[in-house]
């Protein structure tokens, strides 16, 4: 580990990309797993699982060096075999009954890496470009070990393995089932051109010099630049040029399909989101802003919608820091928020992603659909606009993190709460 140290402190993404490809990963990966499986069986001591948990801090360290598109890593590591080895690191795991009581510990820590790796790995299911790369590794993975890890699906040790596929699948429903939407980013849109951007034809206009908006139109292009976009241009063009070398994914096809995603969870779960909007009136039938984690693992954002006053979040704007309040857009907040307020039909929901040590937010206006009696469709509801902003760069991530050792630790050393 400290040789891998010794490369990692350069942070060079030419020479760490030889550590992302399969070589590296499966080799050293699967050596560890077939030892530390033999010393499961044997009940060896726990410190020997310790390899284990700090490897996979090193390779979440790696996804977050400068000058690297976390994506692209991610996309390596699947390419280089991180879910086989997964899936092995699982099968190693011996059943909590044939451990003795002194070796809990090492059950414990055999478990807890699994959940931990797999919580590293879930979230970045909600990236087309991840998701592909796993559809393709999963492919690839040995028949008989799904087999034999299906047939455990009641141990504990298996759960691990059940949040990650259940992730995987939810994104590459997500990515199956929505095309490449149609917004504007002009929150007046329905005073130039109606309230159809989606219609098929249209040509989508993007600020050249910002790139953070799009247009379903040169009118309603026009028409925002007038009301609010000359003034933020300059604000966001700095956000940009500050991000754009290494996360041209926010502006591209990436962005357009998180904005579909949220539309889709808005839609499943919108009779919930509605039934509690309905239950604090003295907020108005509109002015509750919904938001979902997406970076939350276990837990699908489906179930789990979480609802804000605009005096909320505004405040919850603030305190993410300046950075995050030059990337929204001063005027283009005050119009969001002052259609919100006053517009019955207009919705705006925020989800939170994780992404290479950072937050990306995703913002969606949307608006819902009356029928022909007149009565609301909110699972027929549309998105309109959207812009997404990154958070900045968390200083104590894996990089510094120490790992955490459940009860007694007696790894030699260890910083965690535990250790001596």
């Amino acid at each position: 580990m400290e040789v891998l140290d010794g490369y990692l402190v350069f942070a060079d993404p030419t020479l760490l990309l030889a550590f992302r490809t399969y070589p590296f990963i499966q080799e050293i990966m699967s050596a560890l797993t077939v030892i530390t499986g033999r010393l499961g069986f044997e009940g060896t001591h726990a410190a020997y699982y310790f390899p284990l948990h700090l490897l996979q801090w090193k390779l979440e360290a790696w996804t977050m060096v400068d000058g690297i598109n976390p994506l692209v890593a991610m996309c390596q590591l699947m390419q280089g075999g991180l879910i086989s080895v997964f899936l092995d690191i699982v099968l190693h795991g011996t059943p909590a009954k044939r451990w003795n009581t002194a070796d809990d510990i090492a059950f414990t820590m055999h478990e807890s890496y699994c959940e931990a790796l797999a919580s590293w790995i879930a979230p970045y299911q909600s990236f087309p470009s991840v998701n592909l790369a796993m559809t393709a590794a999963w492919e690839k993975l040995d028949k008989e070990s799904l087999f034999a890890v299906e047939a455990r699906l009641g141990e504990s040790i298996v759960k691990a393995w059940v949040t990650l596929k259940a992730a995987f699948l939810l994104g590459q429903s997500r990515f199956l089932a929505h095309p490449e939407p149609r917004l504007c980013d002009n929150v007046y849109h329905a005073a130039v051109s109606g309230t159809k951007p989606h219609l098929k034809g249209n040509v989508q206009e993007t600020c050249a010099s910002c790139h953070s908006v799009m247009y379903c139109s040169i009118a309603c292009q026009a028409m925002d630049w007038r009301r609010s976009h000359r003034e933020d241009c300059q604000s966001l063009r700095h956000a940009y040029d500050g991000l754009k070398l290494t996360h041209k994914w926010i502006h591209g096809s990436t962005r357009l399909f998180l904005f579909a995603s949220i539309e889709s969870v808005y839609r499943l779960n919108c009779a919930l989101v509605e039934s509690k909007k309905a239950a604090h009136p003295e907020h108005g039938n509109s002015n509750l802003i919904v938001t979902y984690d997406f970076a939350k693992v276990p837990g699908y954002p489906d179930d789990v919608p979480a609802f804000l006053t605009v005096a909320e979040y505004l405040h919850v704007i603030d305190e993410r820091g300046r950075e995050v309040r030059g990337a929204y857009g001063r005027n283009r907040l005050e119009d969001v928020i002052r259609q919100l307020t006053t517009q019955a039909d207009m919705r705006v929901i925020e989800g939170q992603f994780r992404v290479g040590g950072r937050y990306l937010w995703v913002v969606v206006r949307m608006r819902v659909l009356k029928d022909q009696a007149g009565n609301e469709r909110h699972d027929l509801a549309r998105m309109v606009g959207g812009f997404s902003y990154l958070g900045p760069k968390e200083r104590n991530g894996a990089e510094n993190a120490v790992p955490q050792h459940t009860g007694f630790c007696q790894v030699p050393n260890c910083r965690c709460d535990y250790g001596q």
